[in-house]
């Protein structure tokens, strides 16, 4: 990375450090049967009436801890319902509306990090 930074500095005008975008692919083997489900929600006495609910307090878990990082920076997060948005022309918008500060980039660069979430 450093090489490729000092090669082209010239034609870099700032540098992002995390990650832009991140897709998760592939299955949990153990719950993509029935079989493997019940196993899961008896080893963690979950009772098959209690299903539902357990799977919305995970989920509700999972993105708040995803977010947190990001809030504390207190950066904006804006949830995209549609996969058609071009997710860095909206965030150049973004960074339009928003006041300066909490840069990743340089502050010369005029633009900030956010986070889309499709």
């Amino acid at each position: 990375m450093q090489q490729f930074l000092t090669r082209f500095q010239d034609r870099i005008q700032g540098v992002v450090s995390g990650l832009d975008r991140v897709l998760f692919r592939g299955s949990l083997r153990n719950l993509n049967h029935a079989h493997g489900m019940e196993v899961y929600l008896y080893m963690n006495d979950i009772l098959f009436k209690d299903y539902e609910s357990h799977v919305k307090r995970v989920s509700k878990r999972l993105k708040a801890l995803s977010i947190a990082p990001v809030l504390q920076q207190k950066l904006p997060v804006e949830y995209l319902w549609r996969g058609d948005v071009d997710k860095d022309g909206r965030t150049r918008e973004m960074n339009l509306l928003n006041k300066p500060g909490n840069s990743y980039l340089s502050p010369q660069d005029g633009l900030r990090s956010n986070v889309l979430a499709r």
